[in-house]
């Protein structure tokens, strides 16, 4: 009985870790999302093509130090950018880094492709 016992016990353990982990993860993501829409908050909104995976652009845009989100209330093919430079200062290095993003995590470099912004 003890032989069946402990490793049920163990799993549950890891069921419970798991669920609070992603639950602290979907709560840190929602905090950027809504600092990112918040009034007066400097963000640029880029809609991200069809066929672009928006994950490669989030990667290559924290790589380069903004916290970028996806906007869920549109459906996932836009990104939210906070700019704390504000946007006329920030926009062309958004720009630079979404223009070499790769389509997905899964492509190598490619050539820049044009970026335009929702208030553009």
């Amino acid at each position: 009985m003890g032989a069946v016992l402990a490793p049920l016990l163990f799993i549950l353990v890891l069921v419970v870790i798991g669920v609070y982990a992603m639950a602290a993860i979907n709560r840190r993501q929602m905090t950027r999302e809504d600092r990112a829409k918040r009034p007066g908050a400097e963000t640029l909104r880029y809609r991200v093509p069809e066929g672009h995976d928006p994950v490669a652009v989030i990667a290559a845009l924290q790589h380069e130090g903004f916290e970028a989100v996806e906007d869920h209330d549109a459906g996932f093919q836009v990104v939210l950018i906070p700019c704390p430079g504000g946007m006329g200062h920030d926009r062309e290095r958004v720009r630079a880094a979404i223009g070499h993003a790769p389509v997905n995590l899964e492509a190598g470099a490619q050539e820049p492709h044009p970026v335009r912004f929702a208030d553009e």
